[in-house]
């Protein structure tokens, strides 16, 4: 009886330093995710509003594999900057059961995105009608109990 005892100790002891190992690697490398715009597609204003398709990659520069299921990886917004760093525009996305392979990258499409026609519009004029050249992405991620913004 205390071999068993002692074996399933060791193994529920094992088990818990894998576990906390894991979660160091998982947190360290979704706190080294870099964004990166892909495209903007189907441009409209509106009312005041321009709105836009945007398609994102998030960057896997770690040695650490990201794949986590969608109760604890999420990424719930999508914000987006002009080149000054100010705030001109989000997106609410939910976007669980990511797979992420070290040294890959995932894109995801067509994340809906609307800002102030004003914004669109200085962007436009800034940029010679390239907006994906003078705007910055970063995306809000809430996993292992913790909200990163990469």
């Amino acid at each position: 009886m205390n071999k068993v005892l002692t074996s399933a100790s060791l193994l529920l002891g094992s088990l818990a330093c894998f576990g906390v190992v894991k979660y160091q690697q998982l947190k360290n490398a979704m706190s080294k995710l870099e964004t990166k715009i892909e495209s903007i597609k189907d441009l409209k204003i509106k009312s005041g509003v321009a709105s836009f398709n945007l398609s994102v990659s998030l960057n896997n520069v770690t040695e650490t594999d990201i794949y986590i299921n969608g109760v604890i990886f999420k990424i719930t917004r999508i914000f987006v900057y002009d080149l000054t760093g100010k705030k001109i525009g989000e997106a609410t996305t939910d976007l669980s059961e990511i797979d992420i392979p070290n040294n890959k990258s995932l894109t995801i499409n067509n994340i809906p995105v609307t800002i102030a026609v004003n914004e669109a519009l200085s962007l436009l004029f800034s940029s010679g009608a390239n907006l994906k050249e003078n705007m910055q992405i970063k995306a809000q991620i809430e996993a292992l109990g913790y909200t990163f913004i990469i």
